[in-house]
């Protein structure tokens, strides 16, 4: 489970994180670059990066006058239900949080920490000397929680803290009891229908799944599926930051049983795809089998390729099934109950 909370500031924030990595949540590691001449307070040391390494990070996004980035791979375990982590976000980003929220859907939890004017004062006031930056963060709190109301629909939970001269965390963190709580139940129901595991590196027999990540919700069921009738896949959520990719992926082809390809609008414009459907027309040794999951084909050369193996229609009785049947049988691990 990944859960994103947004709109902590200052103490309140780190003690948020604080109490998050102690209950399971480690933070994602982000990467930060801020001009020579920024002079943004901030509560925590950050490490400034150059602003070419931050660019190289999957996701990025401005904040506080900088540049902000992180890498997909810290979040993918996350947002397949293997392990948890926290993403700590600025209000003023929502539509990036949107972005993720629509990506993972089920195996993201985002929660609004609200923290009133008075609070939000008072805080800043403990931390902050130079006025301007005061009044300017006072003026950000009242554009963020106008922010939030604007955008409340995107938000599963609201918490909410207020200061107290001792700045008291414990109302906060018997809300986040309460979250943590859901959250588990929510991956738990989530990993009934869409836990995927790691894809198949190993020396046996395999399938070769090609489909474009704007299609994940709809193949990952199908893959979830599939492992756990005993096949062994590979999709290329396998591959780290820094790997080659076209050396990869052809001793995944040139190693693979059955080249299992998710058809659709999406998986058309995808120039992996592309690379992937050209790099089976090379390898004599694989059989394609083509799931369409719209009425949408590619160009008339791969088509007349494909046809000439089994077609597969995403809204046919039992699709899994049909999978199945025209996989290569060595691509799946005996079961005890089949043995």
């Amino acid at each position: 489970m990944l859960i994103i909370l947004v709109g902590g500031t200052l103490d309140v924030a780190k003690n948020s994180r604080s109490y998050f990595e102690k209950n399971g949540y480690p933070k994602i590691q982000k990467y930060n670059y801020y001009a020579e001449d920024n002079n943004f307070f901030h509560y925590d040391e950050v490490i400034n990066r150059t602003e070419e390494e931050v660019e190289q990070c999957d996701f990025k996004y401005n904040i506080n006058g900088g540049r902000t980035g992180f890498y997909k791979s810290q979040i993918i375990d996350a947002v397949r239900g293997r392990c948890n982590a926290l993403l700590t976000m600025s209000p003023d980003n929502l539509e990036f949080v949107r972005e993720i929220k629509d990506m993972y859907k089920e195996y993201v939890m985002i929660v609004y920490l609200y923290i009133d004017k008075k609070s939000l004062e008072t805080i800043t006031r403990a931390w902050v000397k130079d006025e301007y930056q005061i009044e300017m963060r006072l003026k950000k709190g009242a554009e963020l929680r106008k922010a939030y109301l604007n955008n409340a629909e995107l938000f599963d939970k609201m918490v909410v803290f207020s200061a107290d001269e001792e700045f008291n965390m414990d109302a906060l963190y018997l809300q986040y009891d309460i979250i943590l709580k859901e959250a588990e139940k929510i991956q738990k129901n989530a990993n009934d229908r869409l836990y995927v595991e790691l894809p198949y590196t190993g020396n046996q027999d395999y399938v070769f799944v090609s489909y474009s990540h704007k299609d994940s919700r709809r193949v990952i069921p199908y893959l979830s599926a599939l492992q756990k009738a005993g096949y062994r896949i590979w999709y290329d959520e396998g591959i780290h930051k820094g790997s080659n990719w076209a050396i990869m992926l052809g001793e995944r082809l040139q190693n693979c049983k059955s080249f299992l390809l998710f058809s659709s609008e999406n998986s058309i414009s995808s120039k992996n795809v592309e690379n992937e459907i050209n790099g089976a027309m090379k390898c004599d040794n694989i059989t394609p089998i083509t799931v369409r999951l719209d009425d949408k084909e590619f160009p008339f050369g791969y088509e007349m390729f494909l046809s000439k193996y089994q077609v597969i229609f995403d809204n046919s009785e039992n699709p899994v099934a049909d999978i199945q049947s025209a996989l290569n049988p060595s691509t799946k691990v005996l079961l005890e109950s089949e043995g």
